[in-house]
């Protein structure tokens, strides 16, 4: 005996260990095959996330740096680009830059080495950092320019408003040449002005020759700006306060009494049930707490306590989610179907939500749904615990595994003491495909889902095997011992028809036909919709349920055609009118077989303003098809109904009024009550806010007997009720620090690298009403932020002349509690090289009013990358890098009928933030 039960056991462990490696399968072959190449695709995957990044695509961005780090897990720029990734919500435009070759300034290097220390030691010795006496400041062009050196100080584009009019004044001003007439108006003012006005959206060049030469401006022409604050003020947006902390109360009570007369009248049941919940936001998650009491009868007790953390942070984690005392756990599979415990559950992400898990402990039977009647639940000596991990390697797919074990000396002994549950999830363009396997220690259960959507079209099919000896962790199962497919079909060819489909083939094995244990059971069921014209909907529908195969079976089938009208006269009138037919075959009792055809009908309109009227009448014509049996049954029933607000007080009422009469209801076939009854119901609602709203009403309804089998009665109901939510106004604000870097983003990456240097002199604003300015290293600091929430804005009036942004202009920083979180801005200069390749009609190797560029010439840099002139002749290599170049005129691309009249190359050194401009005029050859 003893060695069989080893084998027993062994055989158990076994099927145990055959079942986690097949669960973990379908994880490792999606892994397996593209392990190798892994350690090779992080870079490439992360610079296809700068890319995103760049563009302001961050969800996308985010995409693909996680599958970067799933690829090799320890890489550093992937790591340091989701954190920044993550808080870049703002809708602020990112500037997409093109990589230039990294530049390391010998003077910015020392510094760089000991920048850290220095940082430490100076938040130790100062409270904030100092302000410099003065503050660089970016120049914009005053309404008022004067062509001298000045003009170099002026970041250009220079931007005019539509409409607007800009002087410029010279030294003898010759002539001048706007080289997009539509874009900017000049015209001359007097011999040493001229005035620039900006006319339709886009860029221009402006040329003019006075007695200092030629002076070439960019201008912009941008829409006017609306009266108000600046964008830059705009931008900056206050600190998002922490949510106060709020009271909800709920109570109902309801009784209800019955009796043959009025002062016969005695209570039947009796119930109340009050709920309180403190809810709010703290530094660590969002909290809430919630207690419900319940009474039955003379019988009452604590329904339900709960206390929870959702959206938790603490010690460098966050997103985590804990619920104490009473809860549900956080998985729905086939081992664990619901309910409800009393104990403690974790869920929480991980590893930049590659995965998840739900760690649970519990007590069965706790929770709300447990607590609605009292004294009719006991507490059982009955506990549950496990552990539910989801993997997501891609978007797309998910693949999770669960383990429960159940113990306690009141369980259930058929019960098992492990269950296990692996399922997954693929998401494809046009439909997904998932699965579901559990094991409970003895008997499998399996359940695969496959959906698709095309246009006008959505079909979904759900494949089941579920032994019947398999039992979840609580008792038996949903669908216990069926095997079957199950199809949903939803067709619409056409808004105003709709198509639907569902079928249902399956084997009953828990429960089946005696007769018959191998029989199928098919059940269908269609229905057609059709909006005719705005007033006019038909409906048709069909239903089979052919259950041959169940311990009782049966065969129904009904069909109905129903029409919906309305009409337009007097006030709106609604009508209806339905045919419905009836065919059931019952194999065990054949004398219930019958054969019924309805007819149903009505009329609802209203009568005056808050009054409405309605009137049915329903007809049936019922066949016993085994017994000599006929039936006429009918029912009226018709009732007003009256709603409105008391004048303008926060009182409303409603009253309502019906009226029923059923006929020929002494036959079973009839499917009527046999109850006539006049019914009254008044509820009057007080709402003076939307967080405060208490309710009472009654129902009386006075039953007399059309069937014998029936007794005449008075039923009464009262049923009151209270919501009310109360701001406490206190709420309890993480307290932390923000600070950050702003640097000459030589890569253009956003990332802060050693060799890029700081940015001194610039406004960083927290909020609307505080600022920081960098020091020598670049570096500001916001010391004891009190917000959940804030956004930090770069004053971009105070970057140096000719830079632009690498990332957006305002970032969000979520606040934690006694913690630092850091926000860079990095810059990089406009440093350009622009020209135009012209027709030199007059021959004066200058541009003029006459000369004409020439499109689709390229020109080419050293490093050979090159720019191609559009319709006015103009290039640019907008993101140049800094130092020595060459430029070159590319031959092969200029029409064959033109020659240069100056080189076709030039060399010159570039500095940062300058803009070199070098014109090529062409001789015309004969």
């Amino acid at each position: 005996m003893a060695t069989i039960l080893r084998l027993k056991i062994k055989r158990k462990g076994l099927k145990i260990l055959f079942f986690v490696i097949c669960a973990w399968a379908i994880l490792l072959a999606s892994w397996v095959p593209r392990a190798y190449a892994y350690s090779q695709i992080a870079e490439y995957l992360c610079e296809l996330g700068i890319k995103f990044f760049q563009q302001g695509r961050y969800e996308e961005a985010l995409h693909e740096f996680q599958k970067a780090l799933l690829a090799q897990p320890d890489y550093e720029p992937a790591q340091r680009y989701i954190e920044m990734t993550e808080r870049m919500i703002s809708k602020a435009p990112v500037i997409p830059i093109e990589k230039i070759p990294s530049v390391t300034p010998s003077e910015y290097m020392e510094i760089l080495e000991i920048q850290k220390e220095m940082i430490r030691e100076k938040q130790r010795l100062i409270e904030a950092v100092p302000v410099p006496e003065e503050i660089k400041k970016r120049i914009y062009a005053p309404r008022e320019l004067t062509l001298d050196e000045s003009l170099s100080r002026i970041r250009q584009p220079i931007e005019i408003e539509q409409g607007e009019t800009i002087t410029i004044k010279g030294s003898n001003i010759q002539r001048f040449l706007v080289t997009e007439p539509f874009v900017l108006k000049v015209e001359r003012k007097s011999t040493n002005e001229i005035l620039v006005t900006g006319e339709k959206l886009g860029y221009s060049y402006l040329h003019i020759w006075d007695n200092n030469g030629r002076w070439t401006l960019e201008f912009l022409t941008i829409p006017p700006r609306p009266i108000g604050p600046s964008v830059e003020e705009e931008l900056r947006q206050a600190e998002e306060r922490a949510k106060n902390f709020k009271i909800r109360y709920y109570l109902d009570w309801s009784s209800f009494e019955t009796g043959r007369k009025w002062d016969s009248l005695e209570r039947s049941s009796y119930s109340w049930r009050h709920s309180l919940t403190f809810f709010g936001e703290t530094p660590y998650g969002m909290f809430d707490s919630t207690v419900s009491g319940s009474a039955w009868h003379d019988k009452s007790e604590v329904s339900y306590m709960s206390v929870g953390l959702t959206q938790g942070r603490l010690f460098g984690f966050k997103d985590f989610n804990v619920r104490l005392l009473d809860f549900t756990p956080a998985l729905s599979n086939l081992i664990l179907w619901g309910g409800n415990l009393r104990g403690a559950m974790l869920n929480s992400p991980a590893f930049q939500n590659f995965l998840d898990y739900t760690v649970f402990w519990g007590r069965e039977g706790g929770g709300l749904y447990g607590g609605f009647t009292p004294g009719f639940t006991t507490e059982r000596k009955s506990y549950l615990s496990g552990i539910d991990v989801n993997v997501k390697p891609q978007e797309k797919q998910k693949y999770g595994f669960s383990v429960v074990r159940g113990w306690g000396k009141e369980r259930l002994p058929e019960l098992h003491d492990y269950g296990y549950d692996a399922d997954f999830s693929l998401d494809f363009a046009k439909g997904s495909f998932s699965g579901d396997v559990a094991f409970d220690s003895e008997k499998f259960a399996y359940l695969l889902n496959a959906s698709t959507s095309i246009p006008d079209l959505i079909v979904n099919s759900e494949f089941r095997n579920i032994d019947k000896e398999f039992l979840t962790m609580s008792g038996l199962g949903s669908r216990a011992g069926e095997l079957g497919l199950l199809t949903n079909l939803i067709y619409t060819p056409w808004e105003y028809l709709n198509v639907n489909v569902r079928t249902d083939f399956y084997q009953d094995r828990l429960f089946p036909n005696p007769k018959n244990e191998d029989a199928w059971n098919q059940d269908l069921n269609m229905g057609v919709s059709l909006q005719a014209d705005p007033m006019t909907v038909w409906r048709l529908d069909y239903a089979l349920q052919n259950d041959l195969g169940k311990v009782s079976p049966i065969r129904n089938y009904n069909a109905g055609l129903s029409l919906n009208r309305y009409f337009d006269w007097i006030r709106r009138i609604n009508t209806f009118i339905m045919y419905r037919y009836y065919h059931t075959n019952n194999f065990r009792t054949p004398t219930l077989d019958y054969i019924s055809n309805r007819i149903m009908m009505g009329i609802s309109f209203n009568i005056i303003k808050d009054l409405n009227y309605f009137i049915n009448q329903e007809f049936s014509w019922v066949e016993a098809l085994k017994v000599d049996e006929k039936a006429h049954p009918r029912a009226f029933q018709t009732g007003l109904d009256w709603g409105k607000q008391i004048f303008k007080s926060p009182f409303f009422i409603n009253l309502r009024f019906f009226y029923r009469d059923e006929e020929n209801t002494l036959s079973p076939f009839s499917f009527l009550s046999g109850e006539d009854y006049v019914e009254s119901f008044a509820e009057i609602t007080y709402k003076p806010t939307p967080d405060l709203e208490a309710f009472f009403n009654t129902r009386v309804r006075n039953v007399w007997a059309e069937n014998p089998a029936t007794q005449k009665r008075i039923d009464l109901n009262f049923y009151s009720g209270l919501r009310y939510l109360w701001d406490t106004g206190l709420r309890w604000e993480s307290v932390g620090a923000i600070d950050g870097y702003v640097f000459k983003d030589y890569n253009s990456d956003g990332l802060r690298q050693r060799d890029e240097p700081p940015v001194e002199g610039v406004k960083i604003w927290l909020g609307k009403d505080k600022f920081e300015v960098t020091d020598l290293f670049g570096y500001y600091r916001f010391r004891k932020v009190k917000a959940a929430k804030a956004f930090v804005n770069i004053d971009t009036t105070t970057i140096p002349a000719g830079f632009l942004l690498t990332v957006p202009a305002t970032q969000e920083a979520p606040i934690q509690q006694a913690a630092s979180i850091q926000i860079n801005f990095g810059i990089l200069s406009k440093t350009e090289i622009v020209g135009i390749i012209f027709d030199d009609v007059d021959g004066k190797k200058e541009l003029t009013s006459r000369s004409i560029g020439l499109k689709g010439v390229e020109v080419y840099l050293e490093d050979g990358s090159r720019a191609t002139t559009d319709a006015f002749g103009r290039y640019a290599f907008k993101k140049a890098g800094l130092g020595k170049h060459r430029l070159t005129l590319d031959l092969k691309t200029l029409p064959a009928q033109y020659i240069p009249t100056v080189p076709i190359f030039i060399d010159f050194e570039l500095s940062e933030g300058e803009s070199f401009n070098y014109n090529i005029p062409l001789k015309k050859t004969q």
